[in-house]
């Protein structure tokens, strides 16, 4: 059951007013989310999701969190269609100055290369720079099952302590 039409002119950019994606590929991933069973938040739109990063002050929105059972952020999910040289700049800041921060990117096409003429992808950006990928728009169900694994460790930790 797809709940967006993209045959509505200018939906994919304005979306509807709980709901607003970047592009078509960003709705396509938060379908697939919705279809994975995962608890996420659409956050690229909420100023109390945002991380702050000095070039000078400024606040990065990330597309999706991923949460954990208790509410917390297991990681977040930014969703490429177009990997920009000031997106890259941006995220290595973001992750230098929040090093707590699990971010994880979807491209549509990761085998794109950064520039002309560069030998890099952005998969290879991302692997030199230490953040996990994949090809989007599925997340992979490894992402999904690793916050499933996290909320049963913690729940059998719990049951030991109330022994």
């Amino acid at each position: 059951m797809t709940m967006f039409h993209s045959k509505q002119r200018g939906f994919w950019r304005n979306g509807t007013k709980e709901r607003q994606f970047d592009s078509k590929f960003e709705g396509k991933v938060c379908e697939n989310l919705e279809a994975s069973g995962a608890s996420f938040k659409m956050t690229n739109k909420d100023r109390s999701m945002a991380y702050k990063y000095q070039r000078p002050a400024s606040y990065y929105h990330p597309d999706f969190t991923i949460l954990k059972e208790d509410g917390k952020t297991a990681f977040i999910i930014e969703a490429k269609g177009r990997f920009m040289p000031e997106d890259r700049s941006k995220l290595l800041l973001v992750k230098q100055q929040n090093p707590e921060v699990d971010i994880r990117l979807l491209f549509y096409r990761p085998t794109e290369k950064i520039n002309k003429g560069s030998g890099t992808t952005y998969s290879s950006w991302c692997e030199k720079h230490g953040f996990k990928w994949a090809k989007g728009p599925d997340v992979p169900k490894e992402w999904i099952d690793e916050v499933a694994e996290y909320v049963d460790k913690c729940q059998k930790e719990l049951k030991v302590d109330e022994k």
